[in-house]
């Protein structure tokens, strides 16, 4: 094996340049060639930062290599690796190549395809495209205010623990992926789709033509789109209006810039006033940023998480299915002093000036008497109901695409039009499928994604004996990936879910499978369980 630091070639030689590299690993006596690539965050060393995005034109001839994580070994243990098998070791992206990939001719796709929101099933998607090793599309767009998520630092440490993740979509596996390497990245949001001219229209007036359209905008927690809409009965351009004026102390976090944002606000400024911080919702999401609003210098007497389930009921539900593990955050909470509040629904908020931040009148209803209450507050964290971003949903409505509280495809991920493609939490089976019940996020959205970008291939890949037309056949496909989720949770606690999706049923709804405890174990180091699934 032989690692390639430098390969710089005239452009006039670059059809030959497959026979160069052929030659240099030759004189090298070389069978595996590969290449290092720093990116994002993962620039450690001045030599690293030199070299980071200087890529070489053999890159073509490349494959990406599957990313793992580095071994870590007990430090009791008597018999140990070397030292330089135990030293820790910068994540970085390889690309390799070998005699194989050097004379198997890769086909050129200049197919443009466009992915609309950087969320798992668009980032898989991409993903499968661009480390195809007998395919290359050279005509990958990512079309993300963002980016891709962990390619800058954070300004802040921790900024990663603000916010959930799932074991595959954290920002410090992405920048493993190698994906700036393939995709072009527009930030900027969708703002309309001119179908006639397959163009997308940006915010900035910008248009990308695209040959396929893959939209996998997700869904975000907003207080405004899911109280306010509902309770000032506005929608439309007024609601983007209302939306563009919200409160900078009326935080939502779902990408990595909204949780700097969030930390930005708790360091700077909440730990400045005495006011109390409002968390509400009873997702994970919701017990993460109670994390880092106590993580970041917030007495957890300031803080109270308002939960719209009834006490008395199940306090896990479907962010902690498993009781124990409930009853253990819930004890946590109540240990380090954070007030619990259960059976309140936030109904609306008022803001007036304040002498560090405006300060906030938040109205809560009572579920079981209907009694409302007014309080003041210095800042209202909301983690309650996801909905899909407006700016998205104007777009998609306006250019007369199916859109039933989300948008409508066919057991092909297909749209009304056959040119545009959607996968992940903003969509939706067509009724006529009859899975109503089928949910797209109580399944892996990189799995999803990465059936999207199969259909992709095997729609373009020039090596099929015939080209299979997508017939409407109502059967949907089945997914089996795990579900994972990591968050680090108040108390100093990290909570780990891996679970196996609903089965897909041939009724209306998709039912999960009988689930019997195997092993349990409950110590002071932590808590353990696994389950498994009967069919």
């Amino acid at each position: 094996h032989k690692y390639l630091n430098h390969f710089v070639i005239n452009p006039g030689f670059l059809s030959r340049q497959r026979f160069i590299l052929g030659q240099v690993m030759h004189a090298a006596k070389a069978t595996n060639l590969f290449y290092e690539l720093y990116e994002g965050r993962n620039h450690a060393t001045e030599v690293q930062r030199q070299r980071a995005f200087t890529l070489t034109p053999a890159l073509d001839l490349m494959t990406l290599a599957t990313a793992r994580r580095q071994i870590v070994y007990m430090k009791d243990w008597e018999i140990k690796p070397s030292a330089r098998v135990l030293k820790k070791k910068d994540p970085v992206t390889m690309f390799h190549v070998n005699r194989k990939f050097l004379v198997a001719i890769r086909d050129v796709i200049n197919t443009r395809v466009v992915v609309v929101g950087a969320s798992d099933a668009g980032l898989a998607a991409l993903d499968i495209l661009a480390t195809n090793p007998y395919l290359r599309f050279n005509n990958l767009v990512l079309i993300d205010p963002q980016g891709i998520p962990g390619m800058s630092t954070p300004a802040y440490s921790g900024v990663d623990d603000a916010l959930p993740h799932t074991l595959w979509g954290a920002p410090a596996v992405i920048c493993q992926s190698g994906l700036s390497a393939w995709v072009t990245v527009v930030r900027a949001k969708m703002s309309s789709l001119n179908r006639t001219r397959q163009e997308v229209i940006l915010d900035n007036r910008c248009r990308v033509p695209y040959d396929e359209l893959v939209i996998c905008t997700g869904t975000q927690f907003s207080a405004v789109r899911s109280v306010l809409a509902a309770y000032k009965k506005v929608a439309g351009l007024e609601l983007k209006e209302l939306e563009a004026k919200v409160e900078p102390n009326v935080v939502s976090i779902n990408t990595v810039q909204d949780a700097e944002k969030a930390v930005a606000l708790a360091r700077e400024q909440l730990t400045r006033t005495r006011g109390r911080a409002l968390v509400c919702g009873s997702t994970v999401s919701a017990y993460t940023a109670i994390h880092m609003l106590l993580s970041n210098g917030i007495a957890a007497g300031r803080i109270d998480l308002v939960l719209p389930t009834p006490p008395g009921s199940s306090q896990g539900g479907e962010c902690f299915p498993d009781e124990c593990v409930a009853q253990q955050v819930s004890s946590a909470l109540q240990n380090l002093g954070v007030t619990l509040r259960y059976g309140e629904v936030l109904q609306e908020w008022e803001s007036e000036e304040g002498a560090v931040l405006p300060q906030l009148w938040v109205t809560f209803t009572n579920i079981k008497t209907g009694a409302k209450g007014q309080e003041p507050a210095d800042a209202l964290f909301y983690f309650d109901k996801k909905t899909v971003d407006q700016d998205a949903f104007l777009a998609m409505n306006s250019s007369r695409l199916v859109f039933d509280s989300r948008l409508v495809i066919d057991e092909h991920f297909t749209t009304t039009d056959p040119l545009i493609r959607a996968a992940g939490p903003c969509t939706k089976y067509q009724l006529k499928l009859y899975r109503d019940g089928w949910k797209p996020e109580r399944y892996s959205s990189r799995e999803i994604g990465s059936h999207v970008a199969n259909l992709l291939m095997d729609k373009y890949d020039p090596r099929a004996v015939e080209v299979k037309a997508e017939v409407t056949t109502g059967h949907t496909p089945w997914f089996e990936d795990r579900l994972s989720v990591r968050a680090s949770l108040p108390g100093g606690h990290t909570y780990i879910r891996i679970a196996s999706p609903p089965r897909m049923t041939d009724s209306s709804t998709s039912e999960p499978g009988f689930q019997d405890k195997i092993i349990s174990t409950n110590t002071d180091e932590g808590y353990l369980s696994f389950k498994f699934v009967r069919g």
